[in-house]
């Protein structure tokens, strides 16, 4: 039997991580495979492991200066980030109200092809994504976290094939 390819392997349709440390390793394998232009939008309830998944995300990127959910700043900009071998965006967009607020961002600069990008609560930017994307829901059942995944493009596939090693 040939070993399975990550262009042969089969989307997931849902994730069960059992902890907070696998989830972080799943963000770390998105990471490894990101690439400038690739979008992971991640969204659930608070606690439910979206800011671990990005952590991990960008760790595998290389980025050495974690700095936590973007919750007050709405964006962290690791471009500069010299270990970091994609630019990487983590967004926040939790503390958004307003839909026409997120133009006042910048976030569409973020979105022409240079970063790889995590938005954690991706809901009022919606219409700026691009639809080729990673988009992961996330959900706390009891003490189990529970992500579906679901992709659209090629480089979204791509990545979501990388959660299915």
């Amino acid at each position: 039997m040939r070993p399975r390819t990550a262009s042969s392997r089969r989307i997931p349709a849902e994730l069960r991580p059992s902890s907070a440390d696998e989830t972080r390793r799943l963000g770390e394998a998105v990471g490894h495979a990101a690439e400038p232009g690739d979008i992971v939008a991640l969204i659930g309830p608070l606690g439910s492991g979206k800011t671990t998944f990005a952590e991990g995300m960008a760790r595998a990127i290389g980025v050495r200066t974690w700095r936590g959910s973007p919750s007050f700043p709405l964006m962290q900009d690791y471009g500069r980030e010299t270990h970091a071998r994609v630019p990487f965006l983590h967004a926040d967009l939790y503390r958004l109200t307003d839909p026409t607020s997120v133009h006042d961002l910048g976030l569409e600069d973020y979105l022409r092809g240079e970063y790889a990008v995590a938005i954690e609560w991706p809901e009022s930017a919606i219409a700026l994504l691009p639809a080729d994307r990673l988009t992961l829901t996330f959900a706390i059942d009891g003490d189990a976290r529970r992500i579906r995944v679901s992709a659209a493009g090629p480089r979204g596939r791509a990545l979501a094939r990388v959660l299915a090693a």
